[in-house]
């Protein structure tokens, strides 16, 4: 938190930088972020999430970016006529159009005029000087998540605009996953790595307070293997069933959810993990990726 809390105060003087945070699935990479965002005051945001496979189509993560930052919802890019936005009157119309065909929305008629080559230079700058601008009124927090799924054609224009805004109010804070090629990011990088014992114990009192007796507390700490998030949907789950008689062996169902999270792929893809528990807690467990931040417990390791 720190470190997010330094380079912020570097972007608001006016110099832009780019943070990458890197870790292992459910270790609290988005948590810190939107424990930062809740922290930070006088800023505004594009947030966007690239997406695993290629059926996306191209710029599928800029276009979500773009959206944010124009405050247009998704589900109706297509459709907007950027002519129309207030914030885009002084544009050029292939200025306005390079952003719209990132949006694959309406563009002028003189855009299909120009080469590949000019309508790639037309969106970097486009992009470029939407951020530029928007940070001009309030620095802007450019927030993207799993950078290491990010489509071909958003990296390009993204190391394109990151090369233009050392001199702007820009904070590019991207989440990455260990073991993905990420080095092309221009970025200080925070590695967070999983808790260690009495951190991952501290948490785990925390969340079952005074119900779990030592015994239970080393099970689940063992067969999370001190991931936070996963911490959280076992004690979630054992807060949910109100398991009794805490200090025996705890019953089949929450060993089975121990050991179905453990070396789980984080809570995108847990609903099968959930599914196979009884209700209530395919209800209740999903939620839990929103439990208040103070709970967490992050060690940011020095990079070697």
């Amino acid at each position: 938190m720190d470190k997010l809390t330094a380079a912020a105060e570097r972007v608001r003087s006016g110099v832009g930088e780019a943070v990458l945070l890197l870790g292992e699935s459910g270790i609290g990479k988005s948590r810190l972020i939107h424990e930062w965002i809740a922290r930070s005051t006088h800023w505004t945001a594009a947030v966007a999430e690239c997406s695993q496979g290629t059926s996306n189509g191209p710029y599928d993560l800029l276009k979500k970016l773009v959206a944010s930052a124009l405050d247009i919802e998704l589900s109706r890019v297509e459709t907007v006529d950027l002519s129309r936005n207030a914030s885009l009157t002084t544009w050029s119309p292939t200025d306005r159009s390079a952003l719209a065909s990132v949006l694959e929305g309406q563009v002028d008629p003189e855009w299909h005029t120009l080469t590949p080559a000019a309508r790639g230079r037309a969106i970097n700058n486009s992009c470029a000087r939407l951020l530029r601008e928007r940070s001009s009124v309030v620095p802007m927090a450019v927030l993207i998540e799993d950078l290491h799924w990010i489509d071909e054609a958003s990296r390009s224009v993204i190391e394109a605009v990151l090369a233009t805004l050392d001199t702007s109010r820009v904070l590019v804070i991207a989440t990455a996953r260990m073991g993905y090629a990420t080095e092309w990011l221009p970025a200080t990088t925070i590695r967070l790595s999983a808790l260690r014992h009495a951190e991952g114990l501290e948490l785990i009192s925390a969340m079952l307070r005074a119900d779990a007796t030592p015994a239970l507390k080393e099970q689940i700490f063992r067969h999370t293997g001190g991931v936070p998030l996963f911490i959280e949907e076992v004690c979630r789950d054992v807060g949910t069933r109100k398991v009794q008689n805490l200090g025996l062996q705890p019953e089949p169902t929450l060993q089975s959810t121990v050991s179905s999270l453990h070396g789980s792929t984080g809570w995108k893809g847990q609903a099968s993990n959930f599914c196979r528990v009884p209700p209530p807690s395919v209800a209740d467990a999903m939620p839990s990726c929103y439990i208040p931040f103070q709970h967490w417990i992050l060690r940011v390791l020095p990079l070697r």
